[in-house]
């Protein structure tokens, strides 16, 4: 089992998820998803834990509200969302750590 570490933008949210063998990734092709560009990777809720930042955290809820679509209200960062009867989080790849490149002779920071 690996843990990943993940946090917003201006760091007031964090949260880690640990899962086992490689991260699958998607698109979500929902409405507020789609106009977000939102990039996932979905483990089980007893996998996430919100390490910090409840207090800075909101909530986006639309149609039958089964999904909580959570955002820091300090950067607007839309970092992850339960699914409640499925009992599932979804996390955003971008709040996850940028892996480094092998040998790329570039600096952490560039595109």
């Amino acid at each position: 089992m690996t843990t990943v570490t993940g946090s917003c933008h201006c760091g007031a949210v964090g949260f880690e998820m640990a899962f086992g063998g490689p991260i699958e990734t998607s698109r979500c092709s929902c409405s507020i998803c789609r106009k977000a560009r939102f990039w996932k990777t979905v483990v089980p809720a007893d996998a996430f834990t919100l390490l910090c930042g409840e207090n800075a955290l909101r909530s986006y809820r639309f149609g039958s509200g089964s999904i909580d679509h959570r955002f820091c209200a300090g950067c607007g960062v839309k970092l992850f969302g339960t699914v409640q009867l499925e009992g599932t989080a979804f996390v955003a790849v971008s709040a996850l750590p940028r892996p480094r490149p092998r040998d790329s002779g570039r600096p952490d920071h560039a595109p």
